[in-house]
C-alpha cells in the first residue's frame, strides 16, 4: 500500500510503501530529549520502502551515538526521516520515517514510546537493520 505526505511547508515530500494499511503499523516515540523537543514518532517496517522528495532543502543532523542522520526540512524545520548507511549500495540505505508526517490523513495508533538510547551502537545497528524501511532519495538532496 502506498502513502504519501509532506513536511508542514510542503517543500519535502515522501512517498511510503508499507506491506500492510499504515493503520496497522504502530508510531514509536523516543524517549530522548531531541525526539521529544521535535516531537517525532517514528514509522518503519522492514519490508517497507520509503522514498523522500525534496524540492527545498534538508539539513543532516546527528544525536546521541551520531551513527544515524537526523533529515530536516531547512525551511519549516520538520524531521522527516532518520537513516543509516549500511553500505555503499543503493538499497543500503535505511531509516524510519516521521509518522507526524502522515497523521493529519490517517488515524494513527498512539504511539508506544522507546528508549534506545540504552542499546549499544551495536545493537541499536541491528535493530535498524531487522526494523527500518529501506530508504532513497529521488533527486539530489542537500547536506
Amino acid at each position: 500500500m502506498d502513502y504519501s505526505a509532506c513536511c508542514n511547508c510542503k517543500k519535502i515530500g515522501v512517498n511510503l510503501t508499507l506491506a500492510r494499511p499504515i493503520e496497522n503499523y504502530q508510531p514509536r516515540s523516543c524517549d530522548c530529549s531531541f525526539c521529544q523537543l521535535h516531537a517525532v514518532t517514528y514509522i518503519s517496517a522492514v519490508d517497507g520502502a520509503l522514498s523522500i522528495h525534496p524540492t527545498g532543502a534538508l539539513k543532516q543532523l546527528k544525536q546521541g551515538s551520531a551513527q544515524a542522520i537526523f533529515w530536516q526540512c531547512v525551511t519549516c524545520n520538520q524531521i522527516i526521516s532518520v537513516t543509516h548507511a549500511f553500505g555503499d549500495g543503493i538499497d543500503q540505505l535505511r531509516g524510519a520515517v516521521n509518522g507526524q508526517l502522515f497523521s493529519r490523513q490517517y488515524q494513527l495508533p498512539a504511539p508506544v514510546s522507546v528508549c534506545p538510547q540504552r542499546l549499544t551502537p551495536a545493537d541499536k545497528r541491528k535493530r535498524w537493520l531487522s526494523s527500518w524501511l529501506t530508504v532513497n532519495f529521488d533527486t539530489q538532496h542537500n547536506a
